[in-house]
């Protein structure tokens, strides 16, 4: 029994003894009536008051359980997976292994994941309008029909020759949580290889709902790192 509950029957047998008593032993005194009524009404209220806080936290937590059932229905839309990179650089040769992955850092599944990934500095020459254009500039396509929450799924591994010193990638992507937009850089600093994510919502707002960058990646004046589109 919950305390609401416990003391919704506290409340209930105070206002039965009372009730017997008064049954049994009636008051004679108008001041000492006037105080029972006194009693009564306020046990009454407080009764009324416990059952209104009991019907309120109900629906609170009705509320949250039915938000946290959808969540694991569609996925968290605040924490949406996204593409990830995993990298390292043979020594002998200096290529660098890209090996794509779908991360998904939410607590939640994530279900229906669908969509594709461009390497922006060869993809899009002749400025495709057909959609069988778009695809086939395809580096990484993706249709995952649910990830757990906190797994990473191997997509693809592609080489980096050593004649490249800075790679950008665009992706786009649904799930049922929604549409998403996501950009990668790689930039070569000092011989090493860093790397720069950001995602963002793909409708009207852009909202930006992750962004992660190596702590020595290049970025302008201002400190941001540089996410426009351009090659």
């Amino acid at each position: 029994m919950d305390t609401y509950s416990k003391l919704q029957a506290v409340v209930v047998f105070v206002t039965a003894v009372l009730g017997v008593v008064v049954t049994f032993w009636p008051p004679e005194s108008f001041k000492l009536k006037l105080s029972i009524v006194f009693v009564f009404v306020v046990l009454g209220l407080t009764a009324i008051w416990l059952q209104q806080m009991k019907e309120t936290r109900d629906k609170v937590q009705s509320e949250q359980a039915q938000a946290e059932l959808l969540n694991w229905q569609r996925g968290d839309s605040r924490h949406p997976p996204r593409f990830g990179i995993l990298s390292g650089v043979n020594p002998a040769n200096g290529v660098l292994s890209i090996r794509f992955t779908m991360v998904n850092d939410s607590d939640y599944p994530a279900y229906e994941v669908s969509g594709r990934l461009w390497d922006l500095d060869t993809a899009f020459k002749d400025s495709p309008t057909r959609l069988e254009d778009v695809v086939k500039d395809d580096l990484v396509t993706v249709d995952i029909p649910s990830l757990s929450g906190h797994v990473v799924q191997t997509l693809r591994v592609i080489d980096i020759p050593p004649a490249e010193s800075s790679k950008r990638f665009g992706a786009q992507y649904v799930t049922r949580a929604g549409g998403f937009a996501e950009k990668l850089r790689a930039e070569r600093v000092n011989g090493a290889w860093l790397f720069a994510i950001q995602v963002t919502r793909f409708d009207a707002s852009s909202e930006v709902l992750f962004e992660q960058a190596d702590p020595s990646f290049p970025r302008d004046k201002a400190g941001l790192v540089d996410w426009s589109m351009k090659r």
